[in-house]
């Protein structure tokens, strides 16, 4: 009897795909390798893949929608192929469902029949359903789409939808915790959402907002996870999230239920000059455990009110991101002693935009931090320099901090050496530079695996160092690039100016992209002087290389890219 080969063994394999986390490219791989990888991998790919479905017909060839089996969501299928195929075509899809869906551009009302087949026949199927773009008739189809028809959903999305009903008008209506008997039915709690994303279109009149209030919307969902990003691009964002989070107050005391209980990831970065004091106190109050938190805390908000708000996740947040607002006057002050004594024990990320802190002294209250993203101004014309906001006086050193990214306009040699005294283990960095303040870096993290320049002003005499023969000669002094061997990430701003004296040159590419052993990625501008032998090399050897060549015809991205891998 001939054994079969492990890895054709369906038993092995279920258990061999169990184990592999899902990703798109290689599982597509997978499902070429032969029809018994094709069949065992069809649980996973139905479970995890999204179906992206319009209300126009598709382009493609219906061969090659049947060949594909619907499966490739950037490919897209009409309503009605979609229906057609599934009851033409065995896709075994009764054992092995498709599970996510992303609606787009409809106009969904359900006294169409194709529409409401399709509702009753894939929504009790749905773990994820994305809405967006689309028009609902009316405030019936929204309520039966969301609470009836969906059972399952673990994730909701609705994004940028215009809604023809009006919800009521007066916010005591609104808020109002007892809802008509037709919507408090016994199953109308869908306890498995745990996540949840709305963003409002950004127009003025009546048809942006939810024709529901947010009472009877959270009133379904009361074990929300993840909540945001939460984009009320309306007339009055601050006091539509206001109202949101009392909703969430109010159906805590009505109900006697811990709605939100678990909300570990709240994602409010909403752009306003607004005053977000009073939305601030409302989440504060509800006490939330976050593990993730992303806001924008405005112009105006006291320290005094977000210092109560992190009062109540500091124990556990592990990524926080503040915004002071969307650009920032020109006068506004830094919130004094940012984060306010507060200890941060788990924090590992740190994203802060705009005059929130004077300085960098928060990393000695923050020793587990691995991540920051770092931006003093929101604007150049608010220019803060880093020499004014680093470190002053303590000798601690943020040694766990490995991915460093400051927007600026550049940080200089000196700045850099007072970085490298604070933070000594950079591994990933972003940040704007000139020729000594590459080198400086060069020297500075010399164990760096990847660089990012923004903005990018280095030219061939700091990524080499000088050369010490004078103008051709083959030597050059350190520090280099060619100190940094563990580099495997190069990319610097693309620059679109023909005469710009910043693109690389022969040499660079030459003798100091092509000299670094480990690197396996490239983005580059370089001059128009290269010579196509040497972009080959380059592409020979760093296969996921972007290039843009000064001097060359853009194409209608705005640049002109020789590239190979994954583009």
């Amino acid at each position: 009897m001939t054994e079969i080969h492990p890895l054709l063994n369906s038993v092995v394999l279920t258990r061999l795909f169990e184990l592999i986390p899902f990703d798109f490219k290689e599982y597509e791989n997978f499902r070429l390798v032969s029809k018994t990888w094709y069949n065992q991998t069809l649980p996973v790919w139905r479970k995890n893949v999204w179906i992206s479905i319009s209300t126009s017909p598709s382009k493609e060839n219906p061969k090659e929608i049947q060949n594909s089996d619907f499966e490739y969501s950037r490919k897209g299928i009409s309503l009605e192929e979609y229906l057609d195929h599934l009851d033409k075509n065995n896709l075994n899809v009764v054992h092995y469902p498709f599970r996510k869906y992303s609606i787009e551009g409809w106009n969904i009302s359900l006294q169409n029949d194709v529409i409401f087949s399709f509702w009753k026949r894939m929504g009790p199927q749905m773990t994820h359903l994305s809405i967006k773009c689309s028009q609902f008739a009316r405030v019936d189809d929204l309520r039966h789409i969301l609470f009836q028809f969906t059972p399952n959903l673990k994730c909701l999305k609705l994004i940028q939808n215009v809604y023809k009903d009006k919800r009521p008008e007066n916010k005591v209506q609104r808020l109002n915790p007892k809802l008509p008997q037709h919507i408090l039915k016994s199953n109308f709690l869908q306890r498995n959402l745990v996540e949840l994303e709305i963003e409002l279109v950004e127009e003025f009149g009546p048809e942006v907002n939810l024709p529901i209030t947010w009472m009877e919307l959270l009133l379904h969902f009361p074990n929300i996870h993840k909540l945001g990003p939460l984009r009320m691009g309306c007339t009055q964002p601050i006091a539509e999230l206001r109202e949101f989070f009392e909703a969430v107050e109010i159906l805590r005391r009505e109900n006697g239920l811990k709605y939100f209980a678990n909300l570990s990831e709240l994602d409010i970065m909403q752009e306003t000059r607004g005053r977000p004091e009073a939305m601030i106190s409302c989440i504060t109050r509800l006490q939330f455990p976050l593990k993730r938190l992303a806001l924008n805390i405005g112009w105006f908000t006291q320290k005094t009110v977000l210092k109560r708000l992190l009062e109540t996740c500091c124990n556990s947040l592990e990524n926080l991101s503040v915004n002071r607002g969307t650009p920032p006057p020109i006068d506004l002050a830094p919130l004094p002693n940012f984060p306010f004594g507060l200890k941060f024990p788990h924090l590992k990320e740190l994203s802060l935009s705009g005059p929130v802190t004077p300085n960098l002294m928060f990393l000695q209250e923050i020793p587990s931090l691995e991540l920051l993203k770092y931006k003093p101004t929101n604007e150049a014309r608010f220019e803060q320099k880093l020499d004014e906001v680093l470190l002053r006086g303590s000798k601690m050193k943020a040694k766990n901090l490995k991915d460093l990214s400051i927007i600026s306009d550049g940080c200089s040699a000196v700045e850099i050496c007072k970085l490298g005294q604070l933070i000594p283990n950079v591994r990933k960095l972003q940040i704007g530079l000139d020729n000594e303040g590459f080198r400086e870096v060069c020297k500075t993290w010399r164990k760096l695996e990847s660089i990012e320049i923004v903005p990018f002003r280095v030219g061939e005499e700091g990524i080499l160092g000088k050369d010490e023969k004078g103008k051709g000669g083959a030597n050059f002094l350190l520090p280099n690039i060619t100190q940094l061997q563990d580099l495997k990430v190069f990319k610097m701003q693309r620059l679109m100016d023909s005469s710009s004296r910043f693109g690389l040159t022969n040499k660079v590419v030459l003798k100091g992209i092509l000299a670094l052993k480990f690197l396996e990625e490239v983005d580059l501008t370089l001059s128009s002087e290269v010579k196509s032998i040497v972009c080959s090399q380059l592409l020979e050897k760093i296969p996921r290389s972007k290039i843009l060549v000064l001097g060359q015809q853009p194409t209608r991205e705005g640049r002109q890219e020789r590239g190979g891998g994954d583009n």
